[in-house]
């Protein structure tokens, strides 16, 4: 069984530990794009909050419902709808941490037994980072790992030094690897 507090500790560590490198990255590093259509580190900031604006609403979309089924969105579109390259770092900043503070409040709500129940109903094969078959049953549990590990993913990318927390996790069983 994944616990909901731990869940809720990853996601605050990864907070605690890109926090003072990301608020260090001064405006003309963070905002240069490697070429027009390729985003700048500050879009990609930017697209984790995107990604945690509708994972909380997918989390919290859960309690209603009795499947995993969750819409997508379009993050090139929801990149440039929300015009991150020509906002303040320090705004883009605060939200990132704010938005995952509140997921990780969230989890602690949801609790291990909401988490960890099993479905065969769900999209996970769409809307996940890493896709598993739409055959498999599985839980909300994973595809919390999977937003973690996504957010680990792109961090790595803007910040060369960030050591990922999650070292792979799985579906079935249902489990996760730390990194030592």
């Amino acid at each position: 069984m994944v616990h909901a507090k731990d869940l809720c500790d990853l996601i605050l560590d990864i907070v605690t530990r890109s926090r003072q490198s990301l608020e260090l990255i001064d405006e003309d590093t963070i905002s240069h794009k490697p070429s027009g259509d390729r985003w700048s580190n500050k879009e990609m900031i930017g697209h984790l909050i995107d990604s945690a604006i509708n994972n909380h609403r997918r989390f919290k979309a859960y309690l209603h419902q009795s499947h995993l089924v969750f819409d997508g969105y379009h993050q090139d579109e929801e990149v440039i709808l929300h015009d991150y390259q020509n906002r303040e770092w320090s705004s883009i900043t605060a939200l990132y941490f704010g938005m995952n503070e509140q997921i990780a409040a969230l989890l602690l709500s949801l609790g291990d037994v909401k988490i960890n129940e099993w479905h065969s109903q769900h999209n996970y094969d769409r809307i996940g980072f890493q896709r598993i078959i739409s055959t498999d049953s599985t839980t909300l549990a994973y595809l919390i790992l999977d937003y973690i590990s996504h957010m680990e993913h792109h961090l790595s990318q803007v910040l060369p030094d960030y050591q990922r927390i999650i070292s792979a996790y799985s579906n079935e069983p249902l489990q996760y690897h730390l990194s030592s």
